[in-house]
């Protein structure tokens, strides 16, 4: 594997992580307005 590809996996991976926590937000930002607490 060469570098550059090395590294496309990186911003790849890092966009995944980012987008994984966008998704644990809005569902807990959704359980949240639908319990009513907070």
């Amino acid at each position: 594997m060469s570098r550059a590809h090395l590294r496309r996996f990186d911003v790849l991976a890092d966009r995944l992580e980012l987008v994984a926590a966008v998704d644990v937000d809005e569902t807990r930002t959704a359980a949240v307005a639908e319990h009513g607490d907070g």
